[in-house]
């Protein structure tokens, strides 16, 4: 232990301490002034060398805003120049491709239900849900009973219903897709001038041919945007397949009809080919649709989502229900572990890294993915390598066309669309943005089958499967691969003709075109079991944020039965379940003595199959039906895909040769192709000049093209068979050939016409219209008594249905309702609906038969200065497009901006900066070409929470009932979707 210490001694102020030295008092005082005096200079030098780290902190963030300010204003310049070297209005082109103003980034986006926008948790899909399970119900009342009824009940507390401030919200994103625009010049410029390696060299960013941007990072490849057959892109550019993959804004495109999150074959292709797992980048929150989406594709519907009991009808026989297959058995083999593969399911096939509260996403070599107001940035060392809009995130391309001039371009997100005062700029085409193959004089068989597309989704050089069948002059899509319609049209078939679709299974390479064709212009059936449709409900429900009873409404879903006839134009279909990863249906066809059969994706393999049946997989009953292949069908369409869920060429050594004679193989890569002609086998090749032809094309069909015609054209829909026969009876086909004139401007107007085949145009001035099949001609000079006031002429071969004045006029007299369509129609199209429609950015989009149907619905009114078109708190209102004069939102046009911004953002947002954006918020009038429509209001007949009135001396709108509002869009799916997304579309 140590010696203890002393304590010190206690001095008491009245007492001196004994032996003190002696201490000079006034030393003492200066000594402590000194100590005083410097550190109060000490002090004064902190905070000086504070002061001064702060302006520099200020002045070093001012120099980097200004920086960033002129490389935006640089680029808005560049792209300025562009436009004008190209003749393009900038309301629809940025950065070298076409761009709408539209919806950036909605306070109710799941991407921006962050802390930066928190007052809006309610994500754009969870939004859209709402509104779709309303609408479902509405549509489903119009549809059938043609009479306005509404589902669902008003929200109070229902974040999207928060009246004037949405609207606000929505009027005032044309001045964030300004700021969009800068961005994604920016984002152009940026790619093309950072040279160097991956990570900043040449090529960092690469515009996707099929849409979507690959951005080189040191943290690996990062993709935005994820279309349909997206992982051929990055093959075919000599790119590495990438892992990182960030989920746009829009998964669905709801303009294409596309899905770009489609997320099942990059991670297949990094799973079973690079045996690796994909990572999603996106929040959280959106991982349980992302999951859903997988699970449908990888594992198929649960045990209780198999129907398999409800597809056999009550006539099915006892050896017919002893091979119904067992779905949850036969899923499972396919899920078994394969060599040096670890066990395939969602987990290991996907990951995911989420945004952070900031917005922010953080991956390895300090790189960081942000969540931009408009778009995406990526961050590498802390410096800027690529922008990327949401645009550019969400885009889809028709395959083989430049990106940057492609047709058609379709911006995901829709708001409030820009107008501009050239409708042809709609869709922006270029020379190098058209296909070399001509319009064609395709006839099509009584009988015959066209391939769309031959190989599968790992083939970096080949189309996904899909083909047309053809009966009767009409068409059904089996699984129809992406923009496939835009193909036909193309070479001259219009989409009219393609009456249905089947669907075989809901893998990717399969169902990603059949959305598409399903909703495209106007409903077709949809073919397939319940099990199968189903699942593709819940799987686009996710995709889309939209709820499967609104997905049920934009469909005509015919349910098949399984092993028993279904009737479709004359032919006969027989479904059965092949043997695939998930429930998969193939059919044979048999029409007038004729048949084909298509064995849809499938295991064949006699060895494989008794394999599987001795294990228990298969029952004997089973095995014996997928053994006795309807191999002397006149046409047997098989696929030969990868084993082991596919088919291997081998398996048709075995066959004898009157059987393999009659093969054509599908779903094949072009690497096996060759194996597989070496094998004497015939390969399907696509093109409408490799049609097979099992019937040929006969004059006999000329009545029932007529009356197939007359039920598509939507003035005659709903005729009786009587009335359509005397129709056909009193009508004459007239050929003409390319350039002959149909009719003549002056001349009386003897006869209507609707177009059979072929291609018709109509002149005024230096506008031409192109009409196409099931468009009808003449209707105005033969109702008014008037001579014609445009000349048609025949752009191609064509056939046209002619109908003289008095056969016309006696229907008209004949039916009420068809008289006073017409009627309507005539009117709104001497009224000036066709120049309200053109300056429209989604209703100039419309093909000629739906503008058509749509002009019928058109009611004009005049307005003054103040006059009401509606009042707030009504209810049953419909919809308006403005044909001139300015209209205004009383509560939004009128309301002071900052009120407007702090009522629709989060109240811990800096009030300093939203008045500063505030300063320059300013709504401008809704005017010529405007489409107002609440859809949420109208489909949950709630009240409305803006009054609509004139605000220039004189206005005139078309009003449409909010009746033929909902049949208008029940008929027209794609413009419904469109519509969800906004209240105004310029």
């Amino acid at each position: 232990m140590g010696t203890a210490r002393s304590k010190p001694k206690t001095i008491s102020p009245s007492q001196p301490e004994e032996a003190k030295p002696v201490v000079d008092a006034g030393s003492v005082a200066r000594e402590n002034e000194s100590l005083k005096a410097a550190r109060a200079q000490l002090e004064n030098a902190n905070a000086e060398l504070k002061h001064i780290l702060e302006q520099t902190k200020e002045e070093n963030k001012r120099r980097l805003q200004e920086v960033e300010n002129h490389k935006c204003k640089i680029a808005s310049l560049t792209v300025e120049i562009n436009q004008l070297k190209s003749g393009e209005d900038d309301t629809w082109e940025a950065g070298g491709a076409p761009y709408l103003r539209h919806l950036k980034a909605s306070p109710g986006d799941k991407r921006v239900s962050a802390p930066k926008d928190a007052a809006f948790t309610m994500s754009r899909h969870n939004i859209n849900k709402r509104v779709s399970a309303a609408l479902s119900s509405s549509l489903a009342s119009s549809s059938t009973s043609g009479a306005s009824s509404f589902g669902g009940t008003k929200s109070n507390n229902d974040t999207y219903n928060r009246g004037p401030s949405r609207i606000a919200k929505q009027l005032n994103l044309h001045l964030r897709g300004k700021k969009s625009k800068q961005s994604v010049a920016f984002s152009s410029l940026d790619s093309n001038t950072n040279m160097g390696q991956p990570g900043g060299g040449p090529q960092s960013v690469y515009h996707l041919p099929r849409g979507g941007v690959y951005v080189h990072t040191k943290a690996g490849p990062v993709q935005f945007g994820i279309p349909p057959e997206t992982v051929k892109d990055s093959m075919n550019l000599g790119l590495e397949v990438p892992t990182l993959f960030v989920v746009p804004r829009e998964r669905f495109n709801m303009q294409a009809g596309i899905n770009v999150s489609e997320i099942e074959f990059p991670a297949f292709f990094n799973f079973f080919v690079r045996k690796r797992q994909m990572t999603l980048i996106t929040y959280q929150d959106c991982s349980e649709d992302l999951l859903t989406i997988m699970k449908e594709a990888l594992d198929g519907p649960d045990e209780d989502q198999l129907y398999i009991n409800e597809e056999y009808s009550r006539f099915a026989s006892e050896d017919v229900l002893a091979a119904r297959p067992d779905h949850v058995k036969e899923m499972a083999v396919f899920c078994e572990p394969r060599p040096g593969t670890p066990a395939i399911k969602v987990s290991n096939l996907v990951k995911f890294a989420y945004f952070n509260a900031l917005g922010e996403c953080r991956l390895d070599n300090d790189v960081v993915i942000k969540d931009e107001s408009f778009g995406f940035t990526v961050l590498q060392e802390d410096t800027l390598l690529a922008a990327i809009s949401d645009d550019e995130a969400s885009s889809c391309f028709f395959p083989g066309m430049d990106p940057t001039t492609a047709v058609p371009r379709q911006p995901a997100s829709l708001g409030v669309l820009g107008a501009d005062d050239d409708p042809e700029n709609s869709v922006v085409s270029s020379p190098s943005a058209t296909l070399e193959t001509p319009i064609s004089n395709f006839s099509i068989p009584r009988f015959g089958m066209t391939i769309l597309g031959n190989s599968h989704g790992f083939d970096a050089l080949g189309s996904t499967s899909g083909f047309v069948i053809w009966i009767n002059g009409q068409g059904i899509m089996v699984d129809p691969p992406p923009h496939s319609g835009e193909f036909l049209k193309m070479n001259g078939i219009q989409p009219k003709l393609i009456t249905a679709t089947i669907l075989t299974h809901c893998h990717a390479d399969h169902d990603a075109g059949t959305i598409q064709k399903v909703i495209t212009e106007d409903k077709v059936t949809l073919m397939t079991t319940k099990t199968i449709f189903q699942s593709l409900l819940r799987k686009y429900s996710g995709v889309a944020g939209l709820g499967s009873d609104f997905l049920r409404q934009l469909v005509n879903f015919r349910p098949v039965f399984v092993e028993e006839p279904t009737y479709w134009g004359g032919a006969s279909f027989r479904f059965f379940y092949s043997l695939h990863a998930i429930p998969c249906v193939g059919f044979e066809v048999t029409f007038e003595g004729k048949s084909m059969v298509y064995s849809a994706d499938t295991f064949y393999e006699p060895k494989g199959l008794e394999e599987m049946h001795e294990r228990g997989v298969l029952s004997r009953a089973r095995c014996d039906a997928l053994l006795n292949f309807p191999w002397h069908s006149d046409l047997v369409l098989h696929e030969a895909g990868v084993p082991p869920i596919h088919t291997p060429i081998s398996a048709f050594d075995s066959l004898p040769p009157e059987h393999r004679a009659n093969i054509q193989l599908i779903h094949i890569g072009n690497k096996d192709q060759a194996n597989a002609i070496a094998a004497g086998l015939k390969v399907s090749q696509p093109g409408l000049e490799n049609t097979a032809v099992l019937i040929p094309n006969t004059d006999t069909q000329d009545t029932l093209r007529f009356m197939q015609l007359i039920a598509g054209v939507d003035i005659f829909r709903g005729f009786p068979i009587p009335q359509a026969l005397e129709l056909l009876l009193m009508s004459t086909n007239v050929d003409y050939q390319p350039g002959q004139i149909i009719a003549e401007k002056g001349t009386p107007g003897d006869k209507f016409m609707v177009i059979m085949s072929g291609e018709a145009s109509v002149s005024f001035g230096k506008t031409k219209k192109v009409f196409k099949v099931g468009d009808y001609l003449g209707e105005i000079s033969v109702i008014t008594g008037e001579d014609r006031t445009a000349t048609i002429v025949a752009e191609t071969a064509c056939t046209i249905v002619e109908v003289d004045k008095y056969a016309f006029h006696y229907f008209l007299m004949k039916d009420k309702k068809l008289y006073a369509k017409m009627e309507c129609l005539v009117r709104s199209r001497m009224d000036g609906s066709w120049h309200a429609i053109a300056r429209n950015s989604l209703l100039r989009r419309l093909s000629a038969a739906q503008k058509t149907s749509l002009q019928a619905f058109l009611h004009r009114r005049q307005f003054k200065r103040g006059d009401e078109v509606w009042r707030k708190g009504s209810t049953g209102h419909g919809a308006v497009l403005i044909l001139s004069g300015d209209f205004v939102f009383e509560e939004v046009h009128n309301a002071d901006p900052f009120e407007l911004l702090t009522a629709t953002r989060h109240p811990h947002q800096k009030r300093a900066h939203m008045a500063q954006e505030s300063e320059s918020l300013s709504f401008d009038p809704l005017t010529t070409g405007c489409f107002v429509c609440d859809l949420f209001a109208m489909s949950a007949n709630a009240e409305l929470t803006v009054t609509l009135k004139c605000d220039s001396d004189e206005g005139v709108l078309f009003y449409i009932t909010q009746e033929n509002v909902l049949g208008f869009l029940d008929a027209n799916p794609m413009t419904l979707l469109t519509l969800l997304k906004t209240i105004v579309i310029l």
